[in-house]
């Protein structure tokens, strides 16, 4: 049964890079922590019992959610309070831990509050459903002929390009699901499942680059990102 979890995969090194997206600047904390294992070895049974836990908490989950197949960054989150306290315990006999903790929070405060109101916005709107429709309105706009949205039930597009697509295209969007089981193979076989549809919007994961050689009246017109997945807009030559 394929559903939307089979997307979420990853290669063995998929949560090193997750590591450095979730602890951000104090990603550069884990030499020291290296470092402090290395001197405190001799005694890290009789003495470091603590540090010891931290370090199997945080390899055990890590290493258990590396094998797993399926893959998320969220998943990783149980680990960041044994590396948060791992670090704490790294730092805790060196000189220069309070003042290098202070800059490095200060530095990263500006630059997520920079982030947060320039970057983020922008990039955000630039991806949106609410773009994305807005684009399709705008190259639809005026032309003859239904739109559809194409998808497949078990990858069914995100619930907010659904509605903004029809909010703005009302009664000329229309919905065609198809059970992944019954996917076309040909470009004869999509056309006759779109039906007298001028325009589809249909995820690039499931658009064939041999259907436009097949149907030489099929073209994308406009591709964009969604959720993080692209769509196109196909058009069709008019009858």
């Amino acid at each position: 049964l394929r559903s939307d979890w089979v997307r979420h995969t990853g290669g063995p090194l998929f949560y090193f890079n997750s590591l450095f997206r979730l602890a951000g600047p104090w990603i550069a904390a884990v030499p020291l922590v290296f470092w402090r294992f290395y001197k405190c070895w001799g005694t890290l049974r009789q003495q470091q019992t603590a540090a010891l836990f931290l370090a199997v908490w945080f390899v055990a989950v890590f290493g258990f959610f590396s094998a797993v197949h399926t893959k998320q960054d969220h998943y990783l989150l149980p680990v960041l309070p044994a590396g948060a306290m791992l670090t704490a315990w790294a730092a805790s006999g060196w000189r220069w831990a309070t003042l290098t903790a202070r800059v490095v929070a200060a530095v990263a405060a500006v630059g997520l509050l920079a982030y947060g109101a320039i970057v983020a916005p922008k990039t955000n709107a630039e991806r949106s459903a609410r773009a994305f429709a807005g684009e399709v309105r705008r190259r639809v706009s005026g032309q003859t002929g239904a739109l559809a949205l194409y998808f497949y039930y078990e990858h069914s597009p995100a619930a907010d390009l659904r509605a903004a697509l029809f909010y703005y295209l009302g009664p000329d969007a229309r919905a065609i699901g198809v059970p992944a089981s019954q996917a076309p193979k040909t470009a004869a076989e999509f056309m006759r499942r779109i039906g007298d549809a001028r325009f589809v919007v249909i995820s690039a994961e499931h658009w064939m680059t041999s259907w436009a050689d097949e149907e030489p009246g099929l073209k994308i017109l406009h591709t964009g990102e969604v959720d993080g997945d692209q769509f196109h807009l196909l058009a069709r030559t008019a009858p």
